[in-house]
């Protein structure tokens, strides 16, 4: 094991620590193999020499006074904050409903708009296909104006089916990575009770 992989190690089993606690650790046993190495062993053999990451991660963490995790304590409601949510529950229940209402209202919305852009983009790469066999149409029948005229049509319609494609790929991304976001914000706030 090289001594980068052997502190990364210990770095893993650390993560709940302070970032200066595991700095401060990280940097002693960096140290330390650096001494081991000077004295002629190889790096793999200068890391095997301090022993198992669990032992050094399980030592630095009894030597340390700071709690690793906390577990958030349960909140009991007191008898007056239980009646207050009952009497409150006519204002607050059509509140939520409505916060809800208008999120869904807003995705159905935005979704409508993206399946409409999606129609037009659709309808522009039909009409460069039908464009494109009208030029050929016309091109055999001996109309060399009309086939040109179709052929134009074609390239601004697939160009613009392009273009219009794959913004409206980069939209829908962009809107789902916002979403997902929202989301994780939103269930991050109340798991943590916020």
């Amino acid at each position: 094991m090289t001594k980068k992989e052997f502190l990364d190690g210990i770095r893993e089993k650390l993560k709940g620590l302070p970032p200066n606690d595991i700095d401060r650790s990280l940097g002693f046993y960096e140290e330390l193999i650096q001494d081991v190495m000077e004295d002629g062993i190889s790096e793999e053999k200068a890391v095997e020499s301090l022993g198992s990451i669990d032992e050094i991660a399980e030592q630095i963490l009894s030597e340390t006074s700071i709690p690793i995790t906390q577990k958030p304590e349960k909140r009991n409601f007191k008898p007056l904050e239980i009646v207050l949510i009952i009497l409150g529950f006519p204002l607050w229940l059509p509140l939520v409903m409505t916060v809800f209402i208008l999120i869904l209202a807003f995705y159905i919305c935005a979704c409508s708009i993206l399946f409409s852009l999606y129609a037009v983009d659709f309808s522009l790469a039909a009409t460069a296909l039908f464009s494109l066999f009208s030029t050929f149409k016309f091109l055999f029948s001996g109309d060399i104006l009309q086939s040109c005229g179709f052929l134009g049509t074609a390239l601004v319609c697939g160009g613009l089916a392009i273009l219009t494609f794959l913004g409206l790929n980069a939209v829908v991304k962009f809107f789902v990575i916002l979403s997902k976001k929202l989301f994780d914000k939103i269930f991050k706030s109340r798991r943590n009770g916020k």
